[in-house]
């Protein structure tokens, strides 16, 4: 199930607060699954504490997202700044499906300006990766492709824009 979700940033929080609600989210969607142990949740992003509030600091978030998939979950998580910040509407509710997981795994983008550093953080745990998120496209029975969800995304995006 395809999800996005608007954290407010600066001047509503700082980037460590912002990165730290985002944690703290995914850990509580997570948290839903007798499979998937929030200390292991939380553990893995202590690997990238000080790599979160750098891609926030530096607006990276806005415009390439911040990745969950523990399936059904495809969760898009971006961060706003400025006066969208002030009037943005967030949802830090667990996402529904989170019960349903057994494994998961975040995709952070990788910046070429905090790459090295990304890359040397996401290596030291299995949950953490700067691959490129598996397509979204649903297939039927037949493999027919029936709905291109990325596109739909893509769509999404640029009517908010």
């Amino acid at each position: 199930m395809l999800r996005r979700r608007n954290i407010a940033a600066s001047p509503l929080r700082r980037a460590d607060e912002t990165w730290d609600v985002i944690v703290t989210f995914v850990a509580d969607t997570l948290d839903c699954s007798s499979d998937i142990e929030r200390a292991d949740v939380i553990n893995a992003f202590e690997a990238v504490a000080t790599i979160g509030p750098r891609l926030i600091a530096a607006r990276h978030l806005e415009k390439t997202p911040l990745v969950l998939l523990a399936d059904p979950i495809h969760l898009s998580l971006f961060c706003v700044s400025g006066a969208d910040a002030l009037s943005t509407k967030e949802n830090l509710s667990p996402v529904p499906g989170g019960s349903s997981a057994t494994t998961w795994k975040v995709y952070f983008p990788a910046p070429e300006t905090l790459e090295a550093d990304i890359l040397a953080a996401v290596a030291t745990s299995k949950y953490l990766t700067v691959d490129s998120p598996p397509s979204l496209s649903t297939k039927c029975a037949s493999g027919a492709e029936v709905l291109d969800l990325e596109a739909l995304a893509r769509r999404f995006n640029q009517d908010n824009s």
